[in-house]
C-alpha cells in the first residue's frame, strides 16, 4: 500500500508496542497483531468476515477491520492517559491520526481525512513541544516519569517535519493539494519544521 509511504513499519511496530506494554487479553492481541500482518499484505484485497450491521456496502471489509483497530488503538491511548498526559504517546497518537486520515481519503470522505490529519500535526506537535522530563498524573500510570533523554529516532528532523514530509508525498495529498482547508493546514504547520531539540 503507497499510501503511506515509509510508514509501514511504524504501524507494525506500533502494534507491537500495544500487545506488550499493555498486555491486551488473548483475543484483543490477536486483532492488534492481524492488522499489523495484514498491514503489510500486497493484495487489493483481504477477504474478512464482518457481522456488524451497515458495514458491506462495496467498501473492503479488510480495511474497515483495520480502521477499527486503529481506532481503538486511539481509545486505548485516551483511556491510559485520561489527563491528557500522553507524552511519549503524542508521537504515536499523531500516527494512528493520520493513519486513519489516509484512510477517509480512500473511501472519500474529505472533512473526516481533514479532521484527522489536523489532530494528528496537533498530537506532532505536542510531542515536539515535550519539556526534558515531565511526570505521568493519569490514574494507570501516575507517577511515572517521561525523559526526552530516554528516546530516540532514526532522524534528525522534528515530528511535525516527519509528518508533513510524509504527507505531502502521499497519494492522500496529491487528491486534496488543492483543498482550501489542506493548504491552510500544511501552511499552519510549515513554520514549525525544523530539527530536533534534543
Amino acid at each position: 500500500d503507497n499510501t503511506f509511504p515509509g510508514k509501514t513499519q511504524e504501524f507494525t511496530t506500533l502494534s507491537v508496542y500495544f500487545c506488550v506494554f499493555f498486555k491486551p487479553s488473548p483475543e484483543p492481541r490477536k486483532v492488534i497483531t492481524t492488522a499489523a500482518m495484514d498491514n503489510n499484505m500486497k493484495k487489493e484485497l483481504c477477504i474478512r468476515t464482518v457481522t456488524e450491521p451497515g458495514l458491506q456496502y462495496g467498501i473492503p471489509a479488510y480495511r474497515l477491520t483495520r480502521d477499527q483497530v486503529l481506532k481503538k488503538a486511539v481509545a486505548l491511548c485516551e483511556l491510559v492517559y485520561d489527563e491528557g498526559d500522553c507524552c511519549f504517546f503524542y508521537a504515536h497518537l499523531s500516527d494512528l491520526y493520520i493513519f486513519i486520515a489516509h484512510r477517509y481519503v480512500k473511501v472519500g470522505d474529505t472533512d473526516a481525512a481533514l479532521d484527522c490529519f489536523e489532530k494528528g500535526l496537533l498530537y506532532a506537535k505536542a510531542y515536539d513541544d515535550l519539556p526534558l522530563t515531565k511526570t505521568h498524573t493519569s490514574f494507570l500510570v501516575r507517577g511515572n516519569v517521561y525523559d526526552k533523554r530516554n528516546t530516540s529516532s532514526i532522524t534528525d528532523c522534528n515530528k511535525v517535519l516527519e509528518e508533513l514530509d510524509h504527507l505531502v508525498a502521499s497519494d492522500s495529498y496529491q487528491q486534496l493539494k488543492d483543498n482550501e482547508r489542506m493548504q491552510s493546514l500544511i501552511a499552519a504547520y510549515q513554520p514549525f519544521c525544523g530539527k530536533k531539540t534534543l
